[in-house]
């Protein structure tokens, strides 16, 4: 089986986080190379050794590439690397230590990444294969929840090599964290209330002015409306929530969900403050000017050939034909 790269093509050691519960990432002991013994503490990150792979392929039936010096470690920063073109690669070899516990859920913390491809390559040379990412319908994930994620199946005392291939127009961002089910619930459990409270107090201002609008007919209202709901909608493409709740059956919907949200929320901000401020009588530069940053950010919502367009602002770039 041969992974092609569709540029520039780059590998990285995984950097996990434990749930409470024990493994031994590589389990082969003192002296081995490329392998680290740990214990999992919940939340806490474990960097792995790592090495680089310069070529443009990767066989995960072939295990040379694993053993031969070309993965490098995870820089300082952790595993984000702004823009880029092509595909990552992340590997981490895994000992389930714990009888009781087989399945593990791994998690991407970062929902915008289009493509992921995560192969298990067990010890008897058997893979298995999973793909993940928001160009699949969000049916497809091992686990309803706004972040990719794939359920893993982890024999106890069996040496697993972990391989995650990752590409992705947006912001390349890999914070992998590996979660046992009981540890995950609570995680998520904490995470959906705080959200919860976040989107109710939007919901509130978005009803007070909706009221206050219908009252007094002020347009000022209107654009603050307009604006406070595509903010909403850019926090909740953002975390992934409008993939999960609004069109989870649409990859290209959420493809465009994010530049075409912040657009709407920009226009409606500008327009809020040309009407509050009164700036066309008051200072028509200002006016001129606000009217200038309206226009540059409808121009990349506009569909040419069926797609917004790129922007400087590195809006995920489309493919059109």
């Amino acid at each position: 089986m041969e992974l092609r790269t569709f540029a520039k093509y780059r590998t990285w050691y995984l950097a996990v986080a434990g749930a409470g519960l024990g493994f031994d990432c590589g389990g082969a002991g003192a002296g081995a190379p490329g392998r680290s013994a740990w214990t999992g503490a919940a939340g806490r990150p474990y960097p792995l050794p790592a090495r680089r792979e310069r070529r443009d392929r990767l066989r995960p039936k072939a295990g040379g590439e694993l053993q031969a010096g070309r993965f490098a470690p995870l820089p300082s920063t952790g595993a984000t690397f702004g823009f880029q073109p092509g595909a990552y690669w992340f590997h981490v070899a895994l000992e389930n230590r714990d009888p009781a516990q087989p399945h593990w859920l791994l998690v991407q913390n970062y929902p915008l990444s289009d493509r992921l491809d995560l192969y298990l390559r067990h010890a008897d040379g058997r893979i298995t294969h999973q793909a993940g990412g928001d160009h699949l319908p969000f049916g497809a994930r091992s686990v309803r929840y706004r972040h990719p994620n794939f359920m893993l199946d982890l024999p106890p005392g069996e040496h697993v090599d972990l391989l995650l291939r990752v590409q992705s127009q947006s912001s390349m961002q890999v914070p992998l964290t590996l979660y046992s089910p009981t540890a995950f619930i609570a995680l998520s459990r904490d995470a959906q209330f705080g959200i919860g409270i976040y989107y109710g107090i939007l919901l509130a201002l978005f009803f007070y002015n909706l009221v206050l609008w219908l009252a007094l007919r002020d347009p000022s209202y209107f654009w603050y409306l307009f604006h406070l709901s595509a903010f909403g909608l850019v926090l909740l493409t953002l975390n992934g929530l409008g993939f999960e709740y609004l069109w989870p059956d649409s990859p290209r919907l959420a493809d465009l969900s994010v530049p075409l949200s912040i657009c709407l929320s920009q226009v409606g901000m500008q327009q809020f403050a040309r009407v509050f401020l009164r700036l066309r009588g008051l200072w028509p530069a200002g006016d001129r000017i606000s009217l200038g940053v309206i226009a540059y950010f409808v121009v990349p919502a506009l569909p040419p050939c069926g797609c917004p367009t790129a922007s400087s602002l590195r809006w995920p770039r489309p493919r059109c034909s």
